[in-house]
């Protein structure tokens, strides 16, 4: 098995990025984990584990992703596609976009969030997915999710650590800066996750601001830094 590893990697590493001890560490995680969900079930293993040793790979997770993707034919993946419509009246399945393209293939993998899962399973499949499947999804209480990165010009120490609000009575500050639970971060990019109710509305949040108030909470928590302000912003988002 470790031999048809190191042949893949070696047959699609064209650009260098991985070298051999680098490959032998992925290899051996990736065992690790398979040994993990042998020995416990799916639901009892520790997600927080850690690991002796942690490697770098130059470009980021996505240069896995590429090696994987070099195998699949060409022109085979597809980006951008919003679905509409999964019919799996007959033994071929179809999905629809919203473009008007249809494809077909005996087996579909959905991906989805249970978020949006909820709230567009009722039209999304034909026919309807059976009564039990619709009660399953309705009874998982799920709320959105969303990231703030931004990026400044101070070097900060990294660190991590939960918000908790004792009052809200800010009057400089929004409604929705109390569903931010935790801050991250690392060298000069911090990190804001949110939840509830705040993580939908700042999808529509201007840029410029939600960076401003987002720094404005850190410092409020963090009071012996002080940043300028964020050169770059990146905000997650689900619609």
């Amino acid at each position: 098995m470790k031999r048809k590893f190191r042949k893949f990697i070696d047959k699609n590493n064209n650009n260098g990025i991985l070298d051999s001890q680098t490959a032998n560490a992925v290899y051996n995680w990736c065992l690790q984990q398979i040994k993990l969900e042998e020995i416990y079930p799916w639901n009892r293993v520790n997600c927080s584990r850690k690991f002796n040793n942690f490697y770098d790979v130059k470009g980021g997770f996505k240069t896995f992703v590429s090696l994987l993707a070099q195998r699949l034919p060409e022109n085979s993946i597809e980006l951008c596609k919003h679905v509409i419509k999964i019919d799996y009246m007959d033994e071929c399945v179809k999905v629809c976009t919203e473009d008007g393209c249809e494809y077909s293939a005996e087996h579909i993998i959905i991906t989805s969030s249970v978020g949006y899962l909820k709230q567009n399973m009722d039209k999304l499949f034909f026919p309807p997915l059976p009564s039990r499947k619709l009660k399953a999804f309705k009874s998982i209480d799920f709320k959105t999710m969303n990231k703030v990165y931004l990026q400044v010009d101070e070097c900060l120490p990294d660190m991590q650590f939960q918000l908790i609000w004792t009052s809200k009575k800010h009057t400089n500050l929004p409604e929705w800066v109390y569903d931010i639970f935790a801050i991250e971060i690392k060298t000069n990019c911090l990190l804001f996750w949110f939840d509830g109710k705040g993580a939908e509305i700042i999808e529509n949040e201007p840029a410029a601001s939600l960076a401003s108030i987002c720094l404005n909470v850190f410092e409020l928590f963090v009071k012996d830094v002080k940043i300028s302000k964020a050169k770059r912003i990146i905000a997650s988002k689900w619609k």
